[in-house]
Parts: structure tokens; sequence; C-alpha cells
């Protein structure tokens, strides 16, 4: 099995699913908007498969946080072990640039919720349109 990761700067993401699955329009132009909102965005793959795709989008060109969205395909299903063992390094990686990041989750979004807990991320209380905010933290960099 081979994982690999690169940045899609110069792809756009949704045609890149698209040779995966079908995405509804109203999908594509959110999918659009995240890329072009973000500073820097990534897909990731297990074999020759798209399993998810990610950015970043800082409030202003020179905040030190940014909100971390994250779209993952069907098939991220058969293969969350790697998706999870890379998604560590990654926050590694983002925590550097951006040493708060923050975003949401829906709140019965279980899988979801673990996972960001499992990178290190905090919630606050669900919010009145079922969306549980959290936020991830470089302490290292928050300590210096």
């Amino acid at each position: 099995m081979r994982v690999w990761i690169e940045g899609t700067n110069e792809q756009r993401i949704v045609d890149l699913i698209r040779r995966q699955e079908k995405l509804p329009k109203a999908q594509q132009d959110t999918l659009n908007l995240c890329q072009a909102l973000s500073t820097k965005s990534w897909v990731g793959y297990v074999d020759d498969t798209l399993i998810c795709c990610w950015g970043l989008i800082p409030p202003t060109i020179m905040a030190n946080t940014a909100y971390l969205w994250l779209y993952t395909t069907p098939a991220v299903t058969e293969q969350w072990f790697p998706f999870v063992r890379h998604s560590q390094r990654q926050i590694e990686v983002m925590l550097r640039e951006y040493p708060t990041i923050t975003g949401h989750c829906l709140a019965d979004a279980e899988r979801s919720i673990r996972w960001v807990r499992w990178l290190g991320g905090a919630f606050k209380e669900r919010d009145s349109q079922g969306r549980m905010p959290f936020v991830i933290r470089n302490m290292q960099k928050e300590a210096a």
C-alpha cells in the first residue's frame, strides 16, 4: 500500500474528486470556495485512490491562526488507519505555520470528533446549528 500527500494549489480539488464520485453542485461550490480561500491545500491518496483533501484558511494574510477544512471521500472508510496515521504528521506541519488551528464538526459526526480529539483538539459547546467548534494548538510554540 502506498500512501501519499501532495499540495493542490495548482489543481482544482473538485476535478480530482469528480474522477471518483459524483458531487452535488452545492458541494462543488463549497469546495471551490474553500480551496480559493486557502493559503495551502492538499490531497491524500492510498495507492491511486483519493481519500481526502483539506486546507487552511487564515482570517488575514498575517494571521497566526487558520481554519481547517476537510473533505473525505467514501474511500476513507476502507483506509481509515492510514488516514488517521498521516493526519498526525500533517497537523504537526500545519501547526508550525499556524500555532492555532480552528474549525468545527457537526455534533453527530462521531468519527470526525474522535479524529479531531486524536489530533489534540479541544471542543467548545455545541452551537445552535448543531456544530461543535474546536481548537488545536501548538503548545510548544505558545510556550516559547
